[in-house]
């Protein structure tokens, strides 16, 4: 706060997770918040999403976490396995660090509606800047809906691995590619007591992380530098490159049917991890886009 109780202006650039986290966490203070969205309506999709403790330690201080423990399954142990179903090792989540709060998992549109929930009215949609002129004494910002420009103490940029944000403001900061494609989708998976399992293999890897007693959030990837597997029907291709894998990755693939929905797409990470750059502030994906095996 400034020290004559004058409001501050923020304007946080992109209403996924990280800019409604944002600003729902600033609500009642000296912050005048301004969200603005590039879609006309707030982001959908995804496949499903793993909150560990520190994430729903943070929904707590939201003031979501009933809302969040309702639409949530509960996870207590991970597993990291080879492709073969050997066990390389285990973790339990119920034990110091990891206790400081429940590890849970939840489709990940379910967490965007929590997030979005009466929000709605705080967010000005088909926004994108354009334009951003840095001052001593704050920001002018030109956004696309508007014919001139707006002046904010701080701008946040929460718009994601591909930030029009931080490529206005800072130079080659384009996303990096892997060389690793991807699949991420919801599979019917009846498995009683079943827990998180990474299997490992060579240049592969799949993610089983059940999300109740009916559904598990499944995530495949492979390297693949020369984009060969992302373009190709999902379900034969997985079936074929993940046949070597054990139950319960292969039994689910088994099951896969043309009503399967599937998220294709390729590794990217931030090739520039800066946290801000003047009065300019990365969160989110913005900021340290990565794998989502490193579990950020």
């Amino acid at each position: 706060n400034r020290l004559d109780n004058t409001m501050i202006k923020i304007l946080i650039v992109g209403a996924g997770i990280a800019g409604l986290a944002l600003a729902r966490r600033l609500t009642n203070t000296n912050v005048k918040v301004t969200i603005i969205e590039r879609d006309s309506h707030f982001p959908t999709g995804g496949a499903g999403i793993c909150l560990p403790a520190n994430a729903v330690i943070q929904m707590r201080r939201l003031g979501l976490y009933d809302r969040l423990m309702n639409a949530s399954h509960t996870v207590n142990l991970i597993e990291m396995a080879k492709s073969n179903g050997a066990t390389i090792t285990t973790a339990s989540l119920g034990e110091a660090p990891l206790n400081k709060a429940v590890f849970i998992s939840l489709p990940r549109q379910r967490l965007m509606e929590l997030m979005q929930y009466g929000m709605a009215n705080s967010v000005c949609f088909s926004s994108q800047v354009t334009k951003l002129s840095e001052t001593e004494g704050g920001l002018w910002v030109h956004i696309n809906h508007s014919s001139r420009h707006e002046f904010f103490d701080l701008v946040v940029a929460a718009d994601g691995m591909h930030s029009t944000t931080r490529q206005l403001t800072l130079k080659n900061s384009k996303p990096k590619n892997l060389g690793v494609t991807n699949w991420r989708f919801i599979a019917e998976h009846p498995e009683r007591d079943a827990h998180p399992i990474y299997y490992l293999g060579n240049d592969d890897a799949f993610m089983v992380y059940p999300m109740g007693p009916t559904q598990s959030y499944c995530y495949a990837q492979i390297a693949d530098p020369l984009n060969q597997w992302r373009n190709l029907p999902p379900i034969p291709t997985l079936q074929t490159l993940f046949h070597h894998y054990c139950d319960p990755v292969k039994s689910i693939l088994s099951s896969l049917s043309e009503a399967s929905k599937f998220m294709v797409g390729t590794l990217e990470s931030v090739n520039v991890t800066r946290c801000f750059e003047g009065r300019t502030v990365f969160i989110g994906d913005a900021l340290h886009g990565c794998p989502p095996t490193l579990q950020q």
